[in-house]
C-alpha cells in the first residue's frame, strides 16, 4: 500500500468520500522479502516521516520539534505532499497518530513510552470512545505485565 497516497487522498477528501465494501478488492501475501514483513522498522520510519511532514506543513511546530526529539523520523522531502486540511485538523490527525504510537507500544508492553505519547494527547481532538480507550490504559499500566496480559486474555475470550 502506499501510505502517503492514502494519507494525502484522505487529508483532501475526508473520510466521507471512503466507501465500504464487502468484496474483495485486492489481494497480497507476506512473504520474505515483503516490506511488511522483513523491514518493519523502516516501514514505521516512513509512517513517522509522514506524520513529521504533516506537521511541519502545517506550521505544527510544537509537534515537530516532539518528534524530532524522538528521532522517529528519517526522511523530509522538500516538496509539499499535504493539502486540504485546516490546521486544527491536521492537529486531530496527529493525535491520532500519538494514539495509534501509544496502542502499540501499550501493546509491546512498553509502558514508559506509551505514556509518553499519551501525555502528548490533547483530549480535545479526540472523540469520547479514544479518551474512554486512553483512560483504560492509563489504569491498566498501574498493574504489571502479567496483569495485563491476563486481562487482554479475558476481553478477548469474552467476545
Amino acid at each position: 500500500m502506499d501510505k502517503e497516497l492514502w494519507m494525502r487522498y484522505l487529508c483532501m477528501y475526508g473520510l466521507s468520500n471512503v466507501k465500504q465494501t464487502d468484496d474483495i478488492l485486492v489481494a497480497f501475501r507476506l512473504h520474505g522479502s515483503s516490506k511488511t514483513t522483513n523491514q518493519q522498522i523502516l516501514f514505521e520510519k516512513e509512517t513517522n516521516s509522514l506524520f513529521h511532514k504533516l506537521a511541519q506543513e502545517y506550521g505544527l511546530n510544537d509537534v515537530v520539534k516532539e518528534i524530532d526529539k524522538l528521532g522517529i523520523s528519517f526522511y523530509i522531502t522538500e516538496k509539499r505532499v499535504f493539502s486540504g486540511l485546516k490546521q486544527d485538523k491536521a492537529m486531530q490527525v496527529l493525535q491520532y497518530f500519538y494514539l495509534q504510537k501509544a496502542f502499540r507500544l501499550y501493546a509491546l508492553n512498553d509502558f514508559e513510552e506509551c505514556r509518553y505519547f499519551l501525555n502528548h494527547i490533547d483530549g480535545s481532538f479526540i472523540s469520547d470512545s479514544d479518551q474512554f480507550e486512553i483512560q483504560k490504559i492509563n489504569d491498566r499500566m498501574k498493574y504489571p505485565v502479567a496483569i495485563k496480559k491476563l486481562i487482554n486474555w479475558y476481553h478477548k475470550i469474552r467476545r
